[in-house]
């Protein structure tokens, strides 16, 4: 079962990053194995966490909240964003909301009241 990531960091950090989320994966998931792909030249990095059919019972809601918060965790320390081109979206809010900076999360509430006053354009809000 694919678990799957759409992250942003800077071209550079992306090695470090991959060998310290294998590094979290082998001791916290150790039955989750990390492949990733993407468009690295522009940072955008593609997360797949694959999860053994023989284990898919054990990760619940619960376990899959701190899978992704451990990993976006380490996302922040790298200097990324848990949440690349693909957007935010409404599974992702909880995450906005620890994860993005207070400033930019502040903006983006603004543009969207600015630019959507009536919340036509999307099921989600951001503020």
């Amino acid at each position: 079962m694919p678990l799957s990531f759409d992250v942003g960091l800077p071209r550079s950090r992306l090695p470090a990053f991959h060998a310290a989320a294998e590094r979290w994966l082998a001791a916290e998931h150790p039955a989750l194995r990390l492949y990733d792909f993407g468009h690295f030249g522009d940072g955008g990095c593609h997360l797949i966490a694959l999860l053994p059919r023989e284990h898919a019972a054990s990760y619940g809601p619960a376990k899959l909240a701190v899978l992704k918060s451990g990993l976006y965790r380490l996302v922040a320390e790298h200097g990324g964003s848990f949440s690349a081109e693909h957007g935010v979206g409404p599974l992702n809010a909880a995450f906005y909301r620890k994860f993005a900076d207070a400033g930019a999360q502040r903006l983006a509430a603004g543009l969207q009241r600015l630019l959507d006053p009536a919340a036509a354009l999307g099921r989600h809000r951001y503020d």
